[in-house]
């Protein structure tokens, strides 16, 4: 009997196998066990949509928490001042009482879980700030640890920072760190120890660029970077020891670092591009990191300050260059090519290039500008067309109030060179203007005409009439002959002022036969202008 139930058993169990194979088989060429194991996968693998893990209040924001932060903080800062202006007790009781004063807020947000978790998060988010605040003054105010020891101290806070953050998931936890924590430095009004700070500020700049990219927070980063790159700026600003003076230069490009690779981490680990909105949003902070750099290293050399803030340009420039290589349409391209101009403008055009040259631009931006627009590859991007504008706009005014008021004939060289280049580009691009064609030609006219007045001003004022009338003369036969009503037209500003000099100046100051000279020439050109003019008129418009 009991080898026949063994036998049984054995036979039951091999057709059990060979079930199990069949509906394995069966399941293989349905595909549903790789969907099940794929809809598995998915369920473990797949965290919660961050948006939905952050907890945000749709409702008015309660400023009452906030100013119960503030009041914490300040109490913290009289706690330190107490024993900076007083002696009051021991430095270290002191620190003691700091610290252990951040500990209860800190427990307070961990422990009393009756109350609701993201309003536990200000208590909490302020217990940081005390808990930050006592690491660094350890070392800069109280002088009780090493400062090496002081940013390890930092270290754990912030590894607490981390836990609470992970807590609580509010954006006003990170919000109200990141402000308070930055500030704190600025309410004590001791004398900081330049390495210790840049330790602590190196340690924040980590901290809170790591979260914003664990929230998604474009905002956070720009808040952090605002404060960070500003009040270490503020802090040092006065600081003028060469030694000093690198290191604050090298902690805040650290920082900027830390920052923009935050942008950079954030928009690769999220597959989340930059917007050209968001881009243009980081401009300021940008131009204002720009601009820092610029001030400290012009005090610890001027002369090196220019080239210094181009080589910072061409880092940032490269940057950009590599991530638009592993980020496809990438939209901040108007951002960088905006800092470009302005570093460009201030760092080329107002600190190196010499006053006596810069008038040399006006000729180059015409020869440049002719160059970029027939070649289709030689695509400027509009911020740096702004900015070469902006030069030429300002040497053309400075080179005609030179060609006024200064009685050196050198000046008439550059006039020269931007009336051939500026006429040589009309007739090559004069088809492409539309309705700026009456404000070049105009320009152009004043310009000549000033350039007339200095080159005939030491032969006399009928000299001055005579050039003015003969370019007149020559300006409508050139657009009479080419037909083109735009050029004959132009020349009634050089005919205007011609007559108006022929009228005022020269009918009553000149000498007698300098004015009779004067006014029977100028009759003479405005009345053959005038049959010109009238034929002109009869043109059909092509």
């Amino acid at each position: 009997m009991s080898d026949q139930s063994l036998n049984t058993e054995q036979e039951i169990l091999k057709k059990i196998e060979k079930l199990e194979k069949r509906i394995e088989l069966i399941s293989e060429i349905l595909g549903i066990q790789e969907k099940e194991k794929v809809a598995a996968k998915e369920v473990v693998s797949s965290p919660p949509p961050i948006k939905e893990v952050i907890k945000t209040s749709n409702t008015s924001i309660n400023l009452l928490p906030i100013f119960a932060v503030i009041c914490f903080g300040f109490a913290a800062v009289f706690i330190v001042n107490l024993a900076i202006d007083s002696g009051w007790l021991t430095p270290e009781k002191q620190w003691g009482l700091l610290t252990l004063f951040g500990i209860i807020l800190v427990s307070f947000g961990l422990f009393f879980k009756k109350i609701d978790n993201s309003y536990r998060s200000y208590v909490s988010s302020a217990g940081i700030i005390v808990l930050y605040m006592s690491a660094y003054s350890s070392s800069l105010y109280f002088d009780l640890f090493d400062p090496l020891f002081s940013q390890v101290l930092g270290g754990v806070v912030s590894v607490l920072c981390f836990y609470l953050f992970r807590l609580h998931l509010t954006e006003y936890f990170v919000v109200i760190c990141t402000i308070g924590t930055y500030i704190s430095p600025i309410l004590l009004h001791e004398k900081m120890d330049l390495i210790s700070l840049s330790g602590f500020f190196l340690l924040w700049s980590a901290v809170f660029s790591r979260i914003s990219i664990f929230i998604r927070s474009r905002t956070l980063v720009l808040l952090g970077s605002y404060f960070s790159l500003g009040i270490f700026t503020f802090l040092n600003m006065n600081n003028s020891e060469p030694t000093d003076l690198l290191i604050i230069m090298l902690i805040q490009f650290l920082q900027f670092v830390f920052y923009a690779g935050s942008v950079y981490y954030y928009s690769i680990k999220n597959d989340e591009k930059l917007t050209h909105t968001e881009a243009m949003a980081y401009l300021p902070i940008l131009l204002f990191f720009y601009g820092i750099i610029y001030y400290f290293f012009n005090k610890y050399d001027p002369l090196l300050a220019p080239y210094f803030s181009l080589v910072i340009a061409g880092i940032v420039f490269l940057l950009y260059t590599r991530a638009k290589r592993e980020i496809s349409n990438l939209e901040s391209h108007e951002l960088v090519h905006t800092y470009l101009a302005v570093v460009i403008f201030h760092t080329g055009y107002i600190e190196l290039i010499p006053m006596s040259s810069k008038v040399w631009l006006l000729p180059l931006f015409i020869l440049g500008k002719y160059v970029a627009e027939s070649k289709n590859h030689l695509l400027v991007s509009k911020p740096l067309k702004i900015a070469f504008s902006a030069m030429a706009i300002i040497e053309f005014f400075r080179l005609c109030f030179k060609l006024m008021i200064e009685n050196n004939l050198l000046n008439i060289l550059p006039a020269f060179f931007t009336i051939v280049l500026g006429f040589f580009y009309y007739s090559k691009k004069s088809k492409d203007f539309k309705d700026t064609e009456s404000l070049f030609l105009s320009l152009s006219h004043g310009l000549v005409i000033l350039a007339l007045y200095r080159l005939a001003y030491d032969y006399g004022s009928l000299a001055v009439s005579f050039a003015w009338g003969i370019y007149s003369v020559i300006i409508l036969t050139v657009g009479y002959l080419n037909k083109n009503r735009a050029i004959a037209k132009s020349s009634l500003i050089v005919l205007t002022v011609t007559c108006l000099k022929a009228l005022v100046y020269d009918a009553a100051q000149s000498p007698s036969t300098v004015r009779i000279a004067s006014l029977i020439l100028t009759g003479a050109v405005l009345y053959g202008a005038g049959y010109l003019f009238q034929k002109i008129n009869n043109w059909k418009d092509s």
